[in-house]
């Protein structure tokens, strides 16, 4: 809680002072404060207060804000890769994969997504998918209703997620 407030009062002094406060968020995250590279990077991304829309910028600081082994950021990064923003689009599993061992869910989700269609991977995939449905991401019930479904002896199983999945819509 400590860290969200000493952030939300250096973003609010950014916003009420200009530059000075920019140019220390810009330092503190130099020195490797995750939080503040973090918020350079959506910053940057979105072009707010007095950030220019910069995806290479964003990139940069979100790249940083992984290599500190951050899930959120880790994901974040996967996603840049994958669709070319700020770098050259690629495929980028094992930053997908770091990010779902460390248990975050929208990782857990897009993993268990893609591994559900591998061959040989499916079991995993799944695993990942109940994990991730189990940490509140719901938008998985439908990949994992479907896996279930496919297996004969688990389609009663299957059925069940599908049925989840309507009472939460």
């Amino acid at each position: 809680m400590r860290i969200f407030a000493s952030l939300f009062i250096v973003v609010l002094s950014i916003n009420l002072y200009g530059q000075n406060y920019k140019d220390l968020l810009i330092s503190r995250a130099e020195a490797g404060d995750l939080n503040s590279q973090k918020y350079l990077s959506q910053a940057y991304f979105e072009g707010k207060g007095t950030y220019a829309k910069n995806v290479s910028e964003s990139f940069r600081w979100i790249s940083r804000a992984a290599e500190q082994g951050d899930p959120e950021s880790q994901f974040i990064l996967y996603n840049y890769y994958a669709n070319g923003i700020g770098c050259e689009k690629a495929f980028k599993l094992d930053l997908l994969l770091e990010s779902a061992k460390q248990h975050y869910p929208k990782a857990l989700g897009e993993a268990g997504r893609i591994l559900s269609q591998m061959r040989g991977k499916e079991d995993k995939g799944q695993d990942f998918l109940l994990e991730a449905f189990d940490l509140g991401e719901y938008s998985v019930l439908p990949m994992i209703a479907a896996n279930y479904m496919q297996k004969k002896e688990n389609y009663q199983t299957g059925i069940l997620f599908f049925n989840k999945g309507i009472e939460l819509c």
